[in-house]
């Protein structure tokens, strides 16, 4: 199976949970409300309300190509969330870990004081091409290091290294993503999360932040979507995605355990706190 294929797979399975979800809400008509972790209840009749079944409740069998697309772009922000979704600190406190590393061992070289000797210069000046070596290693690991998350969350790693590549000033080569791809990510320019993520938590906002612009791109406010829905929709998406475990009232990072609960509240206020409407 190739990459892309691989992709699209994913995709599909992303589609068909997401088909069922709203399947089973549409099976609950004139029945009693049902709560679950993404107000499906209400997101279904809101939905159903506004008509806008040619993107949210398409058929099994047959779907419209805006649908496709919006689950196209929805299931590749979960591509790109799921390697991270627990690691965000661990994977600071690694890139810290050989930063400190290389500092101590820059600083113990810079701070040698050899014996006097015929072989003085010698020795002195090799510790130096050591000392100006680890200093230049250090400072491309930081520099790595602050513009990992932006990277990594750009892309799937498989996806980039199709990518065509250059060499910066550095020397170090650095690929170009698609212009069409460039071009999408401009409906994040002004999205209010964060670019430098620091604790797990900081990976969640991004991922609803970027996933509510996606829905609100699909399912604007004109056509009668609530920001509440966008929430909900915003949580079957992590549903969709398997990234969490689906509670009766919330999502659970793991099964029965409270903390990394998401809730369609939660979403709602962070999405408004970063301006989206």
């Amino acid at each position: 199976m190739t990459r892309a294929t691989k992709s699209h797979v994913e995709a599909e399975k992303f589609r068909k949970i997401w088909i069922e979800k709203l399947a089973e809400q549409a099976r609950q008509s004139g029945k009693p409300r049902q709560g679950n972790a993404w107000e499906g209840f209400d997101a279904y009749r809101e939905l159903e309300a506004t008509d806008p079944e040619w993107l949210a409740r398409p058929s099994t069998y047959s779907y419209s190509w805006p649908f496709f697309l919006l689950t196209n772009k929805l299931s590749r922000e979960v591509r790109c969330y799921k390697p991270y979704a627990t690691s965000v600190v661990a994977d600071n406190q690694c890139f810290s870990d050989g930063i400190e590393a290389l500092t101590a061992a820059e600083t113990k070289l810079k701070n040698v004081r050899t014996q006097e000797s015929t072989v003085k210069r010698q020795v002195d000046k090799t510790l130096r091409r050591c000392r100006l070596a680890v200093k230049k290693v250090r400072r491309s690991l930081e520099k790595e290091r602050d513009s990992y998350w932006q990277d990594v969350l750009f892309a799937p790693p498989k996806e980039r290294m199709k990518w065509s590549v250059y060499f910066d000033d550095q020397k170090q080569v650095r690929r170009i993503p698609p212009e069409e791809l460039a071009e999408w990510e401009k409906i994040f320019n002004r999205a209010r999360y964060p670019g430098k993520l620091v604790k797990q938590r900081d990976l969640d906002r991004r991922f609803q932040v970027r996933v509510a612009l996606i829905l609100r791109f699909y399912l604007p406010a004109a056509i009668g979507i609530s920001l509440r829905t966008i929430s909900r929709l915003t949580v079957l998406t992590y549903i969709c995605g398997k990234l969490r475990n689906e509670g009766p009232d919330r999502l659970y990072l793991q099964p029965r355990v409270p903390t990394g609960g998401i809730t369609v509240g939660s979403v709602d206020q962070k999405l408004r706190t970063a301006g989206i409407h």
